[in-house]
């Protein structure tokens, strides 16, 4: 559990995208890195996916250092973070950390949106 966070992890798109559907989720951290063509396009597709679900998830990206179109086009899907090379225990927990205040600020200004109309 990372910056109190209950975690799932998932090794294939599939079932992360399932799940993602099926339970309420508020932040995701997807890893392109190290993957062959075929996964990698999997998990760019479920990429897409989560960001065009819309809603308050935050969507962090975990790509390959020093590839500029890789960060252009996450940066266009609108993700939370892109984060280049980031290796296990490379400051996730406090990126974690940090996502808790954004999921909570989030929810404030939803709740105040709701209150208004």
């Amino acid at each position: 559990m990372e910056g109190g966070w209950d975690t799932v992890v998932f090794s294939d798109a599939e079932n992360a995208l399932t799940e993602f559907h099926r339970a309420r989720f508020q932040l995701a951290f997807v890893d392109l890195d190290g993957f062959d063509a075929t996964p990698e396009d999997s998990f760019r597709d479920l990429c897409q996916q989560l960001a065009a679900a819309g809603g308050n998830l935050l969507l962090a990206v975990c790509g390959r250092e020093g590839d500029g179109l890789e960060e252009i086009w996450a940066r266009q899907l609108g993700v939370w973070l892109y984060l280049p090379g980031v290796t296990e225990g490379g400051g996730v927990a406090e990126l974690c950390d940090e996502a808790r205040g954004v999921v909570e600020q989030l929810k404030q200004a939803e709740e105040r949106k709701a209150v208004r109309v």
